[in-house]
């Protein structure tokens, strides 16, 4: 096991744990809940294998929802983000995807790494709302 992949493994608990533990149970001002798990998502290196990045989405989407009794919202969610995060990287950059080394602040600019996360949360949040109110209630 190498030592990149052991730190994104110990990040994937970490984010899942924070989550599920803490971030579950708070409701900003009644009904806001924060779902900051996705950043997990966003700052992967590009040089990840799409297959690969869409089973780490589609876990933790899965996980999450096994903890919050989504219905399988957040793995949807999820899993279209890690499946249209490269066209939302080429989107902002023009770089290659190859040479940009880690997603973050530093990597690409202050403004493109705002709108790539921008897009991507809000792409988010639409599914996984959207999913939330149109569920089947039996």
């Amino acid at each position: 096991m190498n030592r990149e992949f052991r730190t994104y493994l110990l990040q994937f608990v970490f984010w899942m744990a924070l989550q599920i533990l803490v971030l579950n149970h708070l409701h900003v001002w009644g009904y806001l809940n924060p779902y900051p798990y996705v950043f997990f998502l966003l700052i992967l290196p590009p040089k990840t294998p799409a297959l690969q990045l869409m089973l780490m989405g589609f876990g933790m989407g899965l996980t999450l929802d096994f903890f919050s009794d989504s219905g399988g919202a957040h793995a949807a969610a999820a899993t279209l983000i890690a499946y249209l995060r490269p066209q939302l990287i080429r989107l902002v950059t023009s770089r290659p995807l190859e040479e940009i080394g880690r997603l973050n602040l530093y990597s690409l600019s202050w403004s493109n790494f705002l709108v790539y996360a921008g897009m991507s949360l809000l792409l988010h949040h639409f599914v996984l709302f959207l999913l939330d109110a149109f569920q089947w209630e039996g």
